[in-house]
């Protein structure tokens, strides 16, 4: 079977796909990740949760933000965190997964 160029990924597609690994890539954003794959948290629950301040959670948040990977919502004076929808959660979930396995 021949791979032909149209099949690609290609533009905005290849550098959102590209900068959702990259964001992978960082321990502590993969660490928030599977936190918030088991429901949303505060940002201040996620400092307590992994042992950091809550400006460096905060930074990872406005990143994984920008990378519309995680969405987050007002109650009061609180911020809540999520995942952007069940796609992000389920691919984490299979490369948890696939390393589990021996």
């Amino acid at each position: 079977m021949s791979l032909e160029k149209k099949s690609l990924l290609d533009g905005d597609l290849l550098k959102d796909v590209s900068s959702f690994f990259k964001a992978l890539g960082n321990d502590t954003r993969t660490q928030i990740l599977w936190c918030l794959s088991q429901g949303e948290l505060r940002s201040s629950q996620l400092a307590e949760i992994l042992d950091m301040t809550p400006s460096a959670i905060s930074h990872q948040l406005t990143l994984l933000k920008h990378l519309k990977i995680v969405s987050s919502r007002r109650e009061g004076k609180n911020q809540i965190y999520s995942l952007v929808d069940e796609h992000i959660s389920r691919t984490l979930i299979s490369i948890v997964e696939h390393y589990q396995e021996d």
